[in-house]
């Protein structure tokens, strides 16, 4: 953690870490990434880079669905959430689609990660599931499955077991507001000096914007709108290890998935804003030279 929160301009020993991870897979898999969020498909082009891959990028399940159609893959990876067509649609229509002979392995990609969601990828006909933020092993181990021709009929189990649940609390008071670990797994993403920060401070605005979006949804009581910008808003706090600031987010995609719109959303949009000031004033003392610590 010392390494991280304190950054120096050694990049041997990631470079070395890198060189290890990328030994195992083959160069010429054909990898399509369909993710809404620039950010998010930096980091996941990034994690494919250290693993000695590529992929092609769209940016919602229509492209995905079109980019099929022109050119086979051997994987997608494919985020739940999107807008135009989500992700689980998006592979229905590629698995009905008589036009797409050679079907892809499907590995969904999303925050959630109850036993619910997985069972929903599963029916829509995914072959796999890795969790956001992106870990390199994981996202190895996934691709290695296919490599070696292991199927994943169940999706895998939960990696925590608190995942498994059914019911999930609206609110998570437990929850950190700041997770060191995150930047852990970004730097093993992001190991060129300077790279980190730079990539901290191109979130942030994001964050922001999206609180903007959850706003007008819950001032439209646009149930859709809100459960995608409060899905998208999780998958970002996790990211940079705002833990407390994703469940509140959780919290809000739970409300738009139910159409409950109370008058206690505007105390959760509260809570949002104060969640908000705290994981920010924590990234900056942990990381003051992505981010330089408020003023007295």
């Amino acid at each position: 953690l010392v390494s991280v929160l304190a950054p120096d301009s050694d990049g041997e020993a990631s470079a070395s870490r890198s060189m290890r991870v990328s030994s195992e897979l083959p160069a010429g898999l054909r990898i399509l990434l369909a993710e809404d969020n620039a950010n998010n498909q930096r980091v996941a082009q990034l994690s494919l880079q250290r693993l000695g891959l590529r992929a092609d990028a769209v940016a919602n399940g229509l492209e995905a669905v079109t980019a099929v159609r022109r050119r086979p893959y051997d994987v997608i990876l494919m985020d739940v959430q999107m807008p135009e067509l989500d992700g689980l649609e998006a592979t229905r229509l590629i698995r009905e689609d008589p036009k797409i002979p050679r079907q892809p392995h499907i590995i969904a990609v999303t925050a959630s990660a109850t036993v619910q969601d997985r069972q929903a990828c599963l029916s829509a006909g995914m072959d796999a599931y890795i969790s956001k933020p992106y870990r390199i092993r994981e996202l190895q181990r996934a691709l290695r499955d296919y490599v070696q021709g292991r199927g994943v009929d169940d999706l895998g189990a939960p990696d925590d077991p608190a995942d498994a649940t059914e019911e999930v609390p609206e609110e998570a008071p437990g929850a950190p507001v700041f997770d060191p670990e995150a930047l852990v797994l970004l730097a093993e993403v992001y190991d060129e000096p300077g790279l980190l920060d730079a990539t901290i401070q191109e979130f942030l605005p994001d964050v922001d914007h999206l609180i903007r979006r959850i706003e007008d949804a819950v001032s439209e009581e646009d149930a859709q709108a809100l459960v995608l910008a409060a899905h998208t808003l999780r998958s970002h706090s996790l990211t940079l290890g705002g833990a407390a600031l994703s469940e509140l987010a959780r919290g809000l995609e739970r409300r738009g998935l139910a159409g409950s719109f109370g008058e206690d959303l505007g105390q959760r949009i509260a809570e949002l804003h104060v969640a908000r000031g705290d994981f920010f004033a924590a990234l900056a003392a942990a990381r003051p030279t992505a981010l330089p610590p408020p003023g007295p």
